[in-house]
């Protein structure tokens, strides 16, 4: 099964092997290239880019406008929010707290937050590696219950969140260009070089920010600083080694999550990673220990990480990341568009990294087909080949490609087009598979209810959405309230 575990891609044709890349110039030209046809696809405002191996930057690019209205450009000294980065930093701070013995990661999370009356078997190692869902320690869902980990670290050191984070993280390596940004009043008042939030809806658009600070999110930074938290973490100057490999390991053979940081490996490489998603920033750090090679990407839409659905733990459906591996890491330059048409049929047939690319592709073309149809049109086209040339779809069955599937008919039922019944037979073997492994995965099961519901089978559909409601052991989400509606709409 496609990427449920650490996953690895088997190449054919020379396009990628075992052998270290030697980058050149015309590998950092194609990635730039690259970077800007990618920038341009996602209408995104202004961006932030480096490349690091060793202590050499191989790649440092600002794009874009900081802000669209002022016309002022992004820049090296141009800070963004960065969401989700956060939970690397508050890792960071949680294993200090455990070296110093002021916690540990094994003491039920209910010792710090008494009134929110969680179980006894949910320790803090479960919150931080996102397994205290579903079956506990097992199940990997990505969590808003990470922010309990906020009072976590206030009760354990008798210090305010921002103000431990400042001292320890901050001042200890000398991030100056580090705040924390966390709602559309402090951007506005902000008195340093911030990128404005935007979204997009057919245009660009003034976006707002209302997240506030805590484990999870609420930071905002530099490239360069994060390029230097980066080195510190790994070099033991904030934890120990042991703490770290505890922070990148997966936290179980089924989690892409280790206690703080995603892994997996791809083509023999390991790939640490970690994401931040507002709905008008986006932000993404790729590390490959191997080759000492990091990259930092940071834009003012969220477009750089919401159309690759990168919540169910998977880099490898990130454009964004498949152009820094092509290019960086992989004996595989390439274009990261590959028109329909010009699919390399041998390739596809023979290579499983060229047809993860392409899924990547079809993915992000399925997440634009909401503002432009003809995308739809690409995506359809790009799977229709992905699946006559493999089509045992148990082999790489994941969330993405299934939500991909149902996107389609989404967008088709929500823009009153034709209903396209071309993948119908996918969706049904992809939903069913991954239920056989999780049978209470909500992403799973809201795919399959709305499919059924939509089909005019309530009966059918009334399972899936039982389901969601009924299983143990998960915090009410978007999911949750969807099927409860559903069901108080249609009684036995």
């Amino acid at each position: 099964m496609k990427y449920l575990i650490l996953f690895s891609v088997l190449v054919g044709f020379n396009t990628c092997t075992n052998e270290k890349k030697q980058e050149s110039a015309a590998d950092v030209q194609l990635f730039s290239e690259n970077l800007k046809t990618l920038k341009d696809y996602f209408f995104i405002p202004g961006m932030a880019a480096i490349v690091k191996k060793g202590d050499q930057i191989l790649f440092e690019e600002y794009l874009g406008e900081k802000d669209v209205v002022g016309n002022k450009v992004v820049d090296s000294n141009t800070i963004f929010p960065i969401a989700s980065i956060t939970k690397v930093f508050s890792a960071a701070l949680l294993f200090q707290l455990e070296e110093e013995g002021q916690l540990q990661l094994i003491d039920p999370i209910n010792q710090y937050l008494p009134d929110l009356e969680i179980p006894d078997s949910i320790q803090i190692q479960h919150v931080l590696s996102h397994t205290s869902q579903g079956e506990l320690g097992k199940q990997f869902y990505y969590s808003f219950r990470f922010s309990w980990l906020t009072m976590v670290i206030e009760k354990a050191s008798g210090r305010s969140f921002k103000a431990l984070m400042q001292e320890k993280i901050f001042d200890e390596i000398g991030l100056e260009d580090t705040y924390f940004v966390f709602d559309t009043k402090s951007i506005k008042s902000f008195e340093k070089d911030l990128a404005q939030p935007y979204l997009f809806d057919q245009e660009i658009q003034a976006g707002q920010v209302e997240y506030g600070i805590s484990a999870s999110a609420g930071m905002a930074s530099t490239a360069m600083d994060l390029l230097k938290f980066d080195e510190a973490l790994r070099s033991g100057k904030l934890i120990s080694n042991a703490s770290f490999e505890k922070i990148t390991a997966p936290f179980t053979n089924h989690s892409p999550y280790g206690l703080g940081v995603f892994s997996q490996i791809i083509a023999d490489e390991e790939v640490l990673w970690s994401y931040g998603q507002y709905d008008c920033y986006s932000s993404l750090y790729i590390n490959v220990p191997e080759e000492d090679l990091t990259l930092v990407l940071l834009a003012n839409n969220n477009l750089m990480s919401d159309p690759a659905r990168l919540i169910y733990g998977d880099i490898s459906y990130s454009l964004f990341a498949w152009n820094f591996l092509n290019q960086f890491v992989l004996n595989a330059p390439r274009e990261i568009w590959q028109k329909p048409e010009q699919i390399n049929q041998d390739l596809l047939a023979t290579s499983t990294y060229y047809r993860d690319q392409l899924l990547a592709q079809s993915l992000a073309a399925s997440f634009m087909s909401r503002f432009d149809t003809d995308q739809m049109k690409i995506s359809t086209a790009i799977l229709a080949q992905v699946f006559k040339a493999y089509p045992e779809l148990e082999r790489y069955a994941d969330l993405s490609l299934l939500h991909n599937l149902t996107f389609l008919k989404d967008v088709a039922f929500y823009m009153e087009l034709e209903e396209n019944t071309q993948f119908d037979e996918q969706i049904v073997e992809l939903g069913e598979y991954l239920l056989s492994i999780d049978s209470d995965n909500p992403y799973a099961n809201i795919y399959l209810a709305t499919f059924y519901d939509r089909k005019g089978k309530k009966a059918t559909a009334r399972k899936y959405f039982e389901k969601i409601v009924s299983a143990p052991n998960f915090s009410p989400f978007w999911y949750t309230k969807e099927a409860q509606a559903w069901l108080i709409q249609h009684p036995k």
